[in-house]
């Protein structure tokens, strides 16, 4: 299990910190033998080449992949919520069920995931 939360991209600089990040971040993950599961507010959404620079780098599954909008922030700010917080999971770790949970009294919303840990056969 790993959690991450780089900084939030505020001008130039802080983004090319969040970038680099995912990158190292990348590598690492798709160095690690086993089963992987990743959660975290990347500060990043879907729709950036950094996001997808991160998933094809790392090798891991997104866990919001075909499961429609799953907006997390800004949770007091219905008309901008956008997703900023995703769980990655590897091939061989199973993702039952993901869903965003209701306010928390944070300024993002939670994300539940359900996943099958695999048997290792001896």
């Amino acid at each position: 299990f790993i959690g991450t939360h780089p900084v939030p991209p505020s001008g130039a600089e802080l983004s090319a910190v969040r970038n680099q990040h995912l990158r190292l971040l990348a590598a690492e993950l798709a160095a690690m033998p086993g089963p992987v599961l990743l959660l975290g507010d990347l500060n990043t959404t879907p729709f950036s080449p950094h996001f997808r620079d991160f998933a094809r780098a790392s090798g891991l599954i997104h866990g919001g992949r075909g499961r429609g909008w799953l907006p997390t922030w800004p949770s007091f700010m219905p008309l901008l919520w956008v997703p900023l917080d995703h769980a990655f999971h590897s091939p061989a770790l199973p993702l039952l069920e993901l869903q965003i949970g209701a306010g928390a009294g944070s300024d993002h919303f939670p994300v539940i995931v359900d996943f099958a840990w695999p048997v290792v056969q001896k």
